[in-house]
């Protein structure tokens, strides 16, 4: 722990020059990440290709003129796993994500945070998507809801959440136990949404909202702290688990893609909002 918060020193005080060095920053390498000044939101970017050993061509993400972009040419990869699916999850998050021990918060919600404890708050994203139709993968929110704080790996009785925005030929873990309903901003109005609930038992509890009719693009306003209760309450009623003393620990927003049957993925994506709101 001590080595922990020594670590986090450094690294708030060295965040001024970061932040003044990032203006344009490029990834390229595998679990390669970066701290960036999004629009004022500190977001760390990284290119999780997490179950490719290898593959042909190239994948990058990028942050340039106040955008995010990822995008993608890969020919015969080899896949570490191909029980588990997906290939990867480029992606930029706030907090901090457990499986790679590195993140940080702002005043303005510190996280990791008490679920029973958290501010009602609200998420703010603005993406396009540009995909082939026979390509697997999804645009989907990641948070790990976690027993102790900063922990080093995902344990037992840990959870995760996820959100699908958008999704071709490709589901969740599990199985659908529920559905219900919920309202959100998309493009500026605001509209009903109507999401499935799928349930995994896997090391840990996963749990994933998908939207009935996927958003392939545009500004999206998301009541946070409205799915995380409806998280909790399924847990606790379905499976007895009770997270209120557990932490939310990040906030993930990336894409998921590839199966273990396709030769080559290409596509890409653009992130041009990600803002945290606090309703006070």
């Amino acid at each position: 722990m001590v080595k922990k918060l020594i670590l986090y020193l450094l690294i708030f005080l060295n965040l001024s020059i970061i932040l003044l060095s990032n203006s344009f920053v490029v990834l390229t390498n595998s679990f390669s990440n970066s701290l960036i000044n999004f629009n004022e939101t500190l977001l760390t970017m990284e290119l999780c290709l997490w179950n490719l050993e290898n593959y042909q061509g190239k994948a990058q993400i990028v942050y340039e003129n106040g955008e995010i972009k990822f995008s993608c040419d890969i020919e015969k990869p080899s896949i570490i796993d191909p029980t588990k699916w997906v290939w990867a999850y480029p992606e930029v998050y706030y907090g901090y994500k457990p499986w790679a021990q590195n993140g940080l918060s702002q005043d303005f919600l510190l996280l990791p945070g008490k679920i029973k404890k958290l501010p009602n708050f609200s998420l703010e994203i603005e993406y396009n998507l540009r995909a082939p139709r026979w390509l697997s993968l999804n645009i989907a929110l990641d948070m790990w809801v976690t027993k102790e704080k900063y922990p080093t790996l995902v344990k037992n009785g840990d959870v995760e959440l996820m959100i699908w925005l958008y999704n071709n030929r490709l589901k969740p873990a599990g199985k659908k136990v529920d559905e219900f309903s919920s309202q959100m901003s998309v493009n500026k109005k605001l509209i009903r949404a109507d999401w499935e609930i799928w349930y995994e038992k896997m090391e840990w509890d996963y749990v994933a909202f998908r939207l009935k009719k996927p958003i392939v693009g545009g500004r999206i306003i998301l009541p946070i702290t409205e799915l995380i209760e409806k998280a909790r309450k399924f847990l606790l009623k379905k499976y007895g688990h009770n997270i209120d003393e557990m932490y939310l620990e990040d906030i993930e927003f990336g894409s998921e893609f590839g199966n273990p049957f396709i030769p080559k993925a290409s596509f890409n994506w653009t992130l041009k909002v990600f803002k945290i709101k606090v309703v006070e």
